[in-house]
């Protein structure tokens, strides 16, 4: 999915990063042999990381960055009878990536993130409470402009 991302750099090597871009998600019901589709999800997932950049003037400058992030669960459409609240919560976000100078202010930049949450699901209606790991992987390439 598209995202966009902002990056402030408070000096040659330290940085701070917000990316929020949104994605739709299922969620299903597995046990056994049951796998039931419960909920249509979309998340918008803010992430807030401070960056250090090991080279910053060098043509491929690499950097590795730690931060938090926020699930933020919206327009929902449950199935098969459920009725799924999911909260919203923080969760940790740590990050790897690389900015490589392409010409004047322009650069390319590959990143990957792991993220780390963990929140409650209930269904007040069938009685189900469960905890939910979402553990994304986000990988993500793009172009940059340095003002």
């Amino acid at each position: 999915m598209p995202t966009i991302g902002l990056t402030y750099f408070f000096t040659d090597h330290l940085a701070a990063e917000l990316i929020a871009g949104s994605s739709k998600h299922t969620v299903r019901a597995k046990g056994g042999t049951t796998d039931v589709k419960v909920k249509e999800t979309w998340v918008l997932p803010p992430t807030l990381s401070l960056q250090y950049h090991f080279a910053p003037a060098a043509k491929v400058s690499p950097y590795v960055g730690a931060g938090v992030n926020y699930m933020l669960f919206y327009a929902d459409k449950d199935f098969n009878g459920f009725g799924l609240d999911i909260d919203n919560g923080f969760g940790v976000a740590l990050q790897a990536g690389a900015d490589v100078a392409i010409q004047g202010p322009w650069s390319a930049n590959v990143d990957v993130k792991k993220i780390f949450f963990e929140t409650d699901a209930k269904d007040p209606w069938n009685g189900v409470k469960s905890k939910v790991s979402l553990d994304p992987w986000v990988v993500s390439a793009g172009v940059g402009y340095k003002f």
